[in-house]
């Protein structure tokens, strides 16, 4: 893992599709964190109901925003790790996915300092894990990324 410089900016976190349109979104903004949400960027229409992973992924790591989400399958194929990878973004999964939205919240804001020291310390891409009482563990580093990319599905 490659120690990682402090960073410059407030992070601007994106929250996907997996944790809705409203609640989670303002609660974080109630406590001064810069929120996007994925269906402000990546809308439904006729001709594209859903905005594929690997282009929202793309496009949130050139924007240089932190992917927050509560999909835990984010891991699981080729398409995915290597929309990870290509993004370059940094991101956080909440492991309790059965929360309503205010306990998310809640769990993000209650993770937010374990959460910025990730960013100061490791180099993105990676995928981190919140657990519901707000614990930040690395789940895959970069080069875990790259070597799930080479040995397929674990």
């Amino acid at each position: 893992m490659r120690a990682r410089t402090r960073r410059v900016r407030e992070p601007v976190f994106f929250l996907d599709r997996s944790l809705g349109r409203k609640i989670v979104a303002e609660k974080m903004r109630a406590h001064g964190l810069h929120v996007e949400i994925h269906v402000d960027h990546f809308p439904k229409t006729e001709r594209e109901p859903e905005a594929n992973d690997e282009t929202w992924l793309r496009e949130v790591g050139k924007r240089g925003w932190v992917i927050l989400s509560k999909d835990q399958h984010l891991h699981r194929n080729q398409i995915e790790i290597s929309g990870l990878l290509g993004s370059g973004a940094p991101s956080f999964v909440l492991t309790a996915g059965t929360m309503g939205g205010d306990q998310m919240a809640e769990t993000f804001i209650k993770a937010m300092p374990a959460i910025r020291r990730f960013l100061d310390r490791f180099e993105p891409p990676f995928l981190a894990k919140i657990s519901a009482t707000g614990r930040v563990s690395l789940f895959l580093s970069h080069s875990d990324l790259i070597k799930r990319l080479d040995l397929g599905p674990q």
